[in-house]
Order: structure tokens, then sequence, then C-alpha cells
């Protein structure tokens, strides 16, 4: 395969710096893109708040479908985002460049594969400047020399990679579905008790079959919580599943295995034992604090984080949904090192159903919580699958079929 050696300045006509800071109060104007609004790599243009700024402004800073913005600065620097499909007059800010790539002489999205390779995360490390607050200008990025092969190939690759991408999404967007499920089944049972309202009424909770719906009272009680369902209970969290502190295991001492390993923001890694069989919940204590975390296969939970395991397995979804509804993150004990105390949590006040609801429960969102979990061990294949072909596609050594060459 032929390859032409190439500078990401030499496709792009160099890279523009952003609109320096604006208002972000407006209602009504452009969105203004942020460094902040770039997480994993993708954009989501939901969070991104609108600005003030005249025509000439927009028409100079607008972001188009295709577009490159690379971070320049901070903890963040060099990483990248392929602009797909923005939000009519977006514009970017300054904090961020902008390279717009010549399609005559290059596929735009084959170029973004390139700039989160190891190759880009190599040379971003090793080019970058400043040690308190990392640098890394539009003329460090436009150095960046990268090998392209045909066209033809560019857009091969990227079909091959954007397929998996296109996987990747939509499954996440079911995972997040099905969950948001099983958090309004929540919520309209535990929170808003609508169920028990109906019957108040002297009607029947909608969509719900005999069997169930007589597993809630008609009536509500006192309680230091209020007026709650009869028959239920106020309980804490350290009651009905106490938090359990992980146990430290540095990357040197891991082996290679397929047992998840959690920190307090989420997998950090992998190992070959578990030091929970049972499916757990797992909260973020150090760092990112009160994260909380469905994990339904044996794990290896770290001291950065807390696992919760109930006593009764039935009891696990409730504990869960429980948990995120507790807004954890919004308890940081330690002003240095961002942190949970265990003691504060196991204090808050939660309110108990009986064992046979909580039962009914768990059978009604079981389903949903495990498809939720197959379609994300699915999508960390996948990851791993287009990882391993990047590379390869990038530099040549996995050839691209002729049929799938397209002039």
């Amino acid at each position: 395969m032929t390859t032409n050696s190439i500078t990401l300045a030499g496709i792009s006509g160099g890279g523009q710096y952003g609109l320096g800071a604006s208002s972000n109060t407006a209602v009504i104007g452009p969105k203004f893109l942020r460094t902040t609004d770039i997480v994993s790599g993708e954009i989501d243009w939901t969070r991104v708040p609108y600005c003030k700024a005249d025509q000439k402004t927009i028409d100079k800073y607008r972001l188009s479908d295709g577009d490159i913005v690379i971070s320049r600065t901070g903890a963040n620097a060099g990483l990248t985002a392929f602009v797909t499909s923005p939000p009519e007059n977006s514009i970017f800010a300054g904090y961020l460049v902008r390279f717009k790539i010549d399609r005559d002489r290059a596929v735009p999205k084959f170029v973004s594969y390139i700039l989160v390779s190891d190759t880009w995360k190599h040379y971003v490390a090793t080019t970058r400047t400043g040690s308190a607050q990392p640098q890394f200008n539009a003329k460090i990025m436009g150095d960046f020399p990268m090998l392209l092969p045909s066209i033809q190939v560019q857009k091969a690759s990227s079909e091959v990679l954007g397929a998996l991408d296109e996987k990747i999404q939509i499954n996440k967007e079911l995972s997040k579905t099905l969950e948001d499920i099983a958090q309004t089944i929540f919520k309209s049972w535990f929170i808003d008790f609508d169920p028990v309202k109906a019957k108040m009424a002297g009607g029947k909770p909608v969509g719900m079959d005999d069997a169930t719906a007589a597993l809630f009272p008609d009536s509500m009680e006192d309680s230091e919580l209020g007026l709650i369902p009869r028959g239920w209970a106020v309980s804490t969290v350290g009651q009905f599943s106490p938090l359990v502190y992980g146990k430290a295991l540095p990357a040197k001492d891991r082996n290679a295995g397929l047992i998840s390993v959690f920190g307090s923001n989420g997998i950090v890694g992998s190992h070959n034992s578990a030091l929970l069989q049972a499916p757990t919940v797992v909260i973020g204590r150090k760092g990112t604090v009160g994260t909380v975390t469905l994990q339904l296969r044996p794990s290896w939970v770290i001291d950065t984080a807390f696992s919760c395991s109930p006593e009764m397995p039935e009891n696990l979804y409730f504990a869960y949904l429980a948990l995120s509804d507790l807004k954890l993150n919004e308890m940081n004990s330690d002003a240095a090192v961002p942190g949970l105390n265990r003691e504060n949590v196991h204090r808050l006040e939660i309110l108990i159903a009986t064992t046979e609801l909580l039962r009914a429960f768990a059978l009604m969102v079981a389903p949903l919580f495990e498809l939720s979990f197959q379609l994300r061990e699915e999508t960390g294949s996948l990851n791993l699958i287009r990882d391993s072909l990047l590379p390869r596609l990038i530099s040549g050594e996995l050839q691209i079929p002729e049929e799938m060459l397209v002039t």
C-alpha cells in the first residue's frame, strides 16, 4: 500500500484558535463548544451552552461537519474530537484549536482516527510544554507527521472503524434506555408512590398485573420522613446494606485475566482473580466521589471505592437505584482530596418496602439490567476490536480488500 508522508498542517492549512472568553448566559445565540464539553473524545451538544456573538464572529469561528478540534491547554491538552452534525451556528472556545481538513488530500474521519492513536498520544506527551499547566499550541499540533494511504484506502478504513463506532454508540444508547426504564419504575413505586395513590383513589395501578398491585397498600401512615405507604419502614443505608472498603491492588500486582478491577470512576483494569464473587454496587470513595456503578459479575474493588452487596440478592437493584438517588457525589468530606465518609452515608435514611414487593421489583427490572450489562460487555469487546484494528489500518499492516475500495 502506497502512503504519503505529510503533517497535520499540510492537509489542513494550519489550525485556528477559537474565540476568547464569552458569556454563557445567553438563552439564544450560537452554541459555544468548550474543552469541558469533550468527554472521551465525544461531544454532547445537549450540554454545550449558548453564548452571545455577532454574525461576523459566528462566521469566523463556525464549526462544520468534519472539523477536528483539539484542546491546547491543561490536563486535557491534546484531547481531540471529531465534529459531526453540529447545531447551526456552533462556535468554539479559545482553549480549542480547529483544523479543517482538505478533502482532496485526506478523509477527515480517517485523520480523526489517527489523532486518537497511540502515535498521537506519544507526540502530545513529548512535545507539549509546561508542567503546572501543559500547553500545546497550533504550530506544534500542525507539525505532527503522519503517513496517509490513498483516499480510497482512507475511506474504506474509516467505514470499517465507523461501523464499529456506530454499533458501540447504539449499544450505549440502548443500555442507557434500559436503565432509564428501571429508574422510572423505581421512582414511580418508591419515591412518588404512584401505585399506592392509585389504590387510595379507588383505582388500579396503571400497567400492573393484579398480583403485583396487591403488594401495595391502599393507605399512608406518618413517619419521620413524613407520610409513607402503610407497612413500609424507615431504615438507614448502614442497616439495609453497609458499605465495605475495597482492597488495594496496584497495577504491578495485577495478572492478565477477565475479572474487572473497579476504582472510584469505574473499571480501571483487569485481574485473574476476584475479590467479590457476588454481584455488587461500587461507590466512589476517593477522587471521583459518589459515583454509583452496578456490577453483575465477579470483580475486584480497590481501596478508592466501596462495595455494597445486600445480604438478600434480590435487593441488589433496589440498593443500586436507591444509592444513585441519594446524590452521594455532593457529600465530599475532604477539601484537599475529595472523599466520601462511610459513616455519613450509613446514617442516610432510606424507605424500605416489604420483602415481597422488593422481590417483585427485582423480578421486573432484572431483565432490563441484565440486557444492559450484556450490551456494555459487548461494547467493551467492540472497543478492544476497534483499538486493535486502528493502528493496523493506519500503518497499512492490515490491507483493505480490493472490493471495498471505492473510487
